[in-house]
Parts: structure tokens; C-alpha cells; sequence
């Protein structure tokens, strides 16, 4: 893992390319850029505060909320604090993973390892994080953009061909209160993940 510096906002717009760049020097995402996901779930759905688990009625956080919770219903810890506290120990260990092998079992469903199962694997076996792309969704569904916060390039995790950015919005990950991270799979930097809860006003549905 390398530490990279806190870097100002570039001038003019965002663009992807830029990505490749802040993995290699640091770098600020300007707040208001928009990535997009695609989601099997409507509006109505997201904007729900309840829903019903193993026959159990629970409040969860409405909007995007990584699967991150424990599979006993007893113990859901859906608060967003918890959220943010499983992330931050969630990155910290991708940093210390070697980025290739990281990348390829985030990707690849055939390249699963159990050795990764603990920080890429979430609740019913589904990938932690909410991946949403720079430039469209990452699967069918219906289309949501995304508002991000500002995002510093905190830290990097490099490998021979993929990298791994750690992103957040404050100096450091114990800081930040929202943590992304930027899957780089070879040269393409469209992937961008967050470990944190996406609010629903942060989410705006396409078309």
C-alpha cells in the first residue's frame, strides 16, 4: 500500500482519464460528479425504510446500503454508523491485499477465492460495496444516477497489471465519513465502489 497526497481539485471537468492519474499522484474527485448504477430495485423500493428478511419485519436505510450485514436476523447492524465503521475495516484490509488477486475475485465470479471471502463477500454471499460506473450502469435494471461527495485519493494498493484507490472525505480513512474505492482493472478506471451508505437524496432515477 502507498499513502497518496491530498490534491486539490483539478480546474474544468472531471474526466475518467483522470482516475489513472490520481492513483499514480493523489487527486480530489469534485463534489456533484456523477457516476450511475443499474438496479433491479424501483424508486418506491429504495426510498423504503422497512422491509421484510427471514420472515422478519426490520427498518433499513433508504438508498444504496452495501451488503455488509451479518446473515443472522437477530443482529442486522443497519445503522449507518455501523456501515461506516465496517467499511473503514474493510478497506484498510483491501489495501493489504494484493491488488491483482483482489481485482480479479472483486470481477470475476469464476476467480473467487475464500481466502478474499471476508472483504468481498456481504450478506446472502452478495459483493460488499455498490459498484457504479463513470460512464453507465454495471448491469440491467432501472437507471440511477449518483451525486458523489468530495473524494480524496487516500491511498493506493498496486499490482503488476490492477490497483486498487482508496477514496474519502476527509485526510485520512479513520477521518472519512463515506468510503469509495476505485477498482482499476488494467487500464480501465470505470468502476467506482462505495463501502458507505449512499443516501437516497445523493440518488436521482434516469428517464
Amino acid at each position: 500500500m502507498r499513502n497518496l497526497p491530498i490534491v486539490g481539485v483539478a480546474q474544468g471537468a472531471f474526466e475518467t482519464k483522470q482516475l489513472m492519474d490520481y492513483a499514480e499522484n493523489g487527486g480530489t474527485i469534485p463534489a456533484g460528479t456523477l457516476v450511475y448504477r443499474s438496479d433491479s430495485r424501483t424508486w418506491e423500493e429504495l426510498q423504503s425504510t422497512e422491509e421484510d428478511m427471514w420472515g422478519i419485519k426490520k427498518e433499513k436505510l433508504p438508498g444504496f446500503v452495501p451488503a455488509v450485514y451479518l446473515r443472522n436476523p437477530g443482529n442486522p447492524g443497519k445503522t449507518e454508523q455501523e456501515v461506516l465503521k465496517l467499511a473503514k475495516e474493510q478497506m484498510k484490509k483491501i489495501l493489504e491485499a494484493p491488488a491483482d488477486r483482489f481485482v480479479l475475485n472483486w470481477k470475476q465470479e469464476a476467480q473467487r477465492d475464500p481466502a478474499f471471502k471476508e472483504i468481498t463477500e456481504g450478506e446472502k454471499g452478495r459483493l460488499r460495496g455498490i459498484a457504479c460506473g463513470t460512464t453507465g450502469g454495471q448491469k440491467g435494471g432501472s437507471e440511477y444516477e449518483i451525486r458523489l461527495p468530495e473524494l480524496h485519493a487516500l491511498a493506493v494498493q498496486e499490482g503488476k497489471v490492477h490497483k486498487v484507490v482508496a477514496y474519502g472525505d476527509r485526510a485520512t480513512i479513520d477521518e472519512s465519513t463515506v468510503i469509495w474505492m476505485n477498482v482499476i482493472y488494467g487500464k480501465d478506471t470505470t468502476e467506482m465502489v462505495s463501502l458507505t451508505v449512499i443516501p437516497i437524496k445523493d440518488i436521482r432515477p434516469l428517464g
